[in-house]
C-alpha cells in the first residue's frame, strides 16, 4: 500500500496541481522523440507546453494528439493517452492517464480537481480514479476511485469491491476475496499483481 500512496501523492503534484516545469522525454506517435521541460499541468490538454532545456529557450505548444507518451525522468512518471470505457462503451477521445503497473493488465489513474463554493467559501475536491486494461482490451474499465483532498468518499470501498469483483471474475478465487473484504481501493497494485502472476502462471 505504500507504494501506491507514494504514486497517489506523486500523481497529484505532477497533475493536479504542478504548474511548474519539469525534465521530461516526449515521445511522437511516429517515432520522434524529444527531451527537454514540460509544463506537467498542461498534461492531458489540447496541448502540452514544451521548452528546450537550453538556457533562452522559448515555450512552445505540442498538440497532444501527436504524442504517444510523456515520460518525467525526475520522478519515472510516465503517462499515455488511453481510451476510457463507460457502460460498457469506449470514449471516442483517448484520455492521458497515469501507468502505475504493466502486465496482462495494466493499472492507470487519472486525476480530476473540482472547486465550487459553499457558505460563501472556495471548496476544492481532488480525486484520482483507478483504471485496469488488459492487453486484448480496446479500452481501459474504471475499478474504483479515491478523494485524495476535499471530500470524504461515500461507499468508496463498496464501488470498488463490485467494479474489481466483476473485472477479475475471470480469476474466481481473487474475485472471492475481493468481495470478502480483503482488499480496499488503494490495495489495487495487489490486487493487480495477484491477478498478473495468476495469469502469467496460467500461460506457462
Amino acid at each position: 500500500m505504500k507504494t501506491l500512496f507514494t504514486l497517489v501523492l506523486l500523481f497529484c503534484s505532477t497533475i493536479v496541481f504542478a504548474q511548474d516545469f519539469q525534465q521530461a522525454k516526449v515521445l511522437f506517435a511516429d517515432g520522434k522523440e524529444l527531451t527537454g521541460l514540460v509544463k506537467a499541468s498542461s498534461v492531458g490538454e489540447k496541448s502540452i507546453v514544451y521548452r528546450a532545456a537550453e538556457a533562452g529557450s522559448k515555450n512552445e505548444k505540442i498538440s497532444s494528439s501527436e504524442l504517444s507518451k510523456i515520460y518525467f525522468t525526475l520522478d519515472s512518471a510516465e503517462y499515455v493517452p488511453i481510451y476510457l470505457m463507460y457502460n460498457g462503451k469506449k470514449r471516442k477521445e483517448p484520455t492521458w492517464a497515469q501507468k502505475l503497473m504493466e502486465g496482462p493488465v495494466s493499472l492507470y489513474a487519472t486525476g480530476s480537481r473540482m472547486s465550487f463554493q459553499r457558505s460563501g467559501f472556495n471548496h476544492n475536491v481532488n480525486d484520482i480514479s483507478f483504471f485496469t486494461k488488459r492487453t486484448d482490451e480496446e479500452g481501459a474499465s474504471m475499478v474504483g476511485m479515491y478523494f485524495t483532498s476535499g471530500a470524504i468518499g461515500i461507499n468508496i470501498n463498496r464501488t470498488f469491491r463490485k467494479l474489481a469483483g466483476e473485472y477479475f471474475a475471470d480469476y474466481p478465487e481473487l474475485a472471492a476475496r475481493i468481495e470478502n473484504k480483503e482488499f480496499e481501493i488503494l490495495e489495487i497494485p495487489a490486487v493487480v499483481t495477484a491477478y498478473n502472476e495468476w495469469k502469467t502462471g496460467k500461460q506457462n
